[in-house]
């Protein structure tokens, strides 16, 4: 009893702090873990109750340990007729046998590893901020706050983003419109949503100071642009200063609100 109040407090802890659905997937999980544990035991207890067997495979009363049995004993009957795994010099042989064993299961457990680690990487290359030093920065004569008419426009893709932008760069995340006839009195900045930024290593805020010194007249050519030396100011997702859930709430409301709202007439 004590056990399951303390698992459903750990549960509305994670609701409050994350959200509701990452509590339900968190309890899921528990469910599949002990769903495994319960198979590993059950499996343990067969495997270990046929190794104290020491009658044959088709005459125990237990049907489960009787098919671990047989499932030996056929693997016992496919080992003899294939060339057999270098164990045996492992455990006896001569020392070059030893060596060669030994060769063979270091080259094999180095691939796995080595398939393993790149597994790992490519899944979490895409989520590890872009530190410094690495070239983003406006010069200082162009890095500072824009003090004319200024417009942003949050697109959800990046192919929205390459149509608005004109123009399509492997690395392209945001670009700007300076008003260069009237000296730079409006500009409107186009970036993609946070979400896809933060895949590749941005933030928002950096993003937006780069296109900020565009919008102070820097040149598209970016002629002096200064590195990164520091980090991206970025903020583990637990982290991040987030809306209440009750304006979220309401402005999910208004949003629909507005949109079953009959037209004004002209």
């Amino acid at each position: 009893m004590i056990r399951s109040l303390i698992w459903i407090a750990i549960l509305v802890g994670i609701a409050v702090v994350y959200s509701i659905w990452t509590a339900i997937g968190f309890f899921v999980l528990l469910l599949i873990i002990a769903g495994f544990l319960e198979w590993g035991k059950e499996s343990l207890r067969i495997k270990r109750e046929a190794r104290a067997y020491t009658g044959h495979w088709y005459d125990h009363p237990d049907p489960e340990v009787s098919a671990q049995l047989l499932e030996w004993k056929e693997r016992a009957w496919k080992q003899e007729e294939r060339a057999p795994w270098p164990r045996e010099p492992l455990l006896s042989g001569g020392i070059a046998a030893r060596i060669y064993a030994v060769l063979l299961y270091g080259v094999v457990i180095g691939l796995l590893a080595l398939i393993a680690i790149s597994i790992v990487s490519s899944a979490y290359a895409q989520i590890v901020p872009n530190r410094g030093p690495i070239l983003i920065l406006p010069p200082e004569e162009y890095d500072h706050q824009y003090e004319g008419d200024l417009t942003i426009k949050i697109v959800d893709t990046l192919e929205e983003l390459f149509a608005l932008c004109g123009q399509r760069l492997p690395n392209m995340l945001a670009c700007s419109y300076p008003s260069y006839m009237d000296n730079f009195k409006s500009c409107q900045i186009v970036m993609v949503k946070d979400e896809t930024m933060r895949k590749r290593g941005w933030t928002s805020g950096l993003l937006f100071r780069h296109e900020q010194g565009h919008c102070n007249g820097w040149p598209g050519s970016h002629l002096g642009q200064r590195e990164l030396t520091k980090n991206t100011f970025w903020v583990n997702p637990a982290q991040r200063v987030r809306i209440p859930l009750d304006r979220l709430e309401k402005a999910d409301r208004a949003r629909e609100s507005a949109a079953g709202a009959p037209e004004a007439p002209q």
